[in-house]
């Protein structure tokens, strides 16, 4: 049997919301020979939650990086010692000057900061203690209050902004993981808080999103959600964590 007829029943199998060890079991009873592993399924069931549905084959290798052969050669040639990582670094450097490059013109010609939404997450501590004013007769003992726990929890919480306002935030249930369901859904929620808190930004202009290089921002699920939304995804270039404002400005209170 091809490969590719093994992953459409693996498919099948999700859609009708069947456990990694059903789908298994349903796939092996069919056939003489076992065509389907548990950790097979696990990673396609993986792909499927994330909205990858692709079940052509990956390419192998690192990706083709386009570069300009001439330029690469001038570089080379004005200093010959210099190391491929040096080069890369170089490279990279260029890419992200042309990138803010191309942005300050754009804003120049056109002001869109006022148009920007953005968003990231954060782990903050969750602590439930209740420690309140005791009244308390002369000689009499304090109550007990219970002390902070050695493994404190964390919870992840996700916030939306511009440069006016907050306009959506949502915690994360523990040990729940951001994937492109959930960022879906974020989308939504957040556009129709947006429409609420800023209507002048949805109904006279075009927000435009400020969002990072994730895999889970570039799954066909959320692109196709961005286009549903009609919203515009601002240019960002790759490796950039400087250029990030949420880890130095919104967080650092």
């Amino acid at each position: 049997m091809e490969i590719s007829e093994i992953r459409v029943l693996m498919k099948y199998e999700f859609l009708r919301r069947d456990t990694t060890r059903q789908a298994v079991t349903n796939i092996s009873s069919v056939f003489i020979i076992q065509v389907a592993t548990n950790a097979t399924v696990a990673r396609w069931f993986k792909k499927f939650r994330s909205g990858y549905f692709d079940l052509s084959d990956e390419p192998r290798g690192r990706p083709e990086t386009q570069v300009d052969s001439d330029i690469l050669k001038a570089t080379v040639e004005a200093n010959s010692s210099e190391s491929a990582r040096e080069l890369s670094l170089m490279y990279n450097k260029e890419r992200r000057l042309d990138a803010c490059l191309s942005l300050l013109s754009r804003n120049k010609a056109e002001p869109f900061l006022n148009q920007i939404v953005t968003c990231d997450e954060t782990l903050i501590l969750y602590d439930n203690r209740k420690c309140s004013s005791q009244w308390l007769d002369k000689d009499e003992p304090p109550k007990h209050c219970p002390k902070r726990d050695i493994h404190q929890k964390k919870l992840m919480v996700t916030v939306w902004w511009s440069g006016s306002a907050v306009i959506h935030h949502s915690f994360m249930e523990p040990g729940q993981s951001i994937t492109a369901d959930v960022y879906c859904y974020q989308l939504d929620e957040m556009m129709r808080n947006l429409a609420i808190k800023q209507p002048k930004l949805v109904n006279r202009m075009t927000p435009i999103l400020l969002h990072d290089n994730a895999r889970l921002h570039a799954t066909r699920m959320t692109v196709s959600k961005l286009q549903e939304l009609k919203l515009e995804t601002l240019r960002h270039p790759p490796f950039s964590p400087d250029l990030t404002p949420t880890d130095y400005y919104f967080f650092q209170n």
